[in-house]
């Protein structure tokens, strides 16, 4: 049997965290779909999200301390990079790319350039 292709249950990293954004940076799909913030776009996606996933702690962190950080923060920066959204609609967000509009769809799949 040829593999023609991969077919990505979910966006999310880690299931024990579903409903927390923190476990559910959508980095897999953003990278599946090319539209990762960072170039050049990154070769192998398990090293990308152990990357992804060691960022975690460092999102956690700016989460706790939103909206009292700087516009242009590392942590911003990157969860821009590794999302593909842009640094003014996770503002908008409040860091939160687990979040859903009223009609719950969410924002980052209807967001997703």
């Amino acid at each position: 049997m040829d593999l023609n292709g991969v077919t990505l249950q979910s966006s999310i990293l880690d299931y024990t965290q579903s409903g927390n954004p923190v476990g559910e940076l959508p980095t897999a799909a953003a990278w599946f779909h090319r539209k990762l913030g960072g170039h050049p776009r990154p070769t192998d996606l398990l090293a990308f999200s152990e990357e992804v996933a060691q960022f975690r702690t460092d999102y956690i962190a700016a989460l706790r301390k939103f909206p009292q950080t700087d516009n242009d923060t590392v942590e911003k920066e990157k969860l821009s990079e590794y999302t593909g959204i842009d640094k003014v609609t996770l503002i908008a967000w409040s860091l939160d790319v687990a979040s859903y509009d009223s009609q719950s769809n969410s924002l980052f799949l209807t967001t997703l350039p």
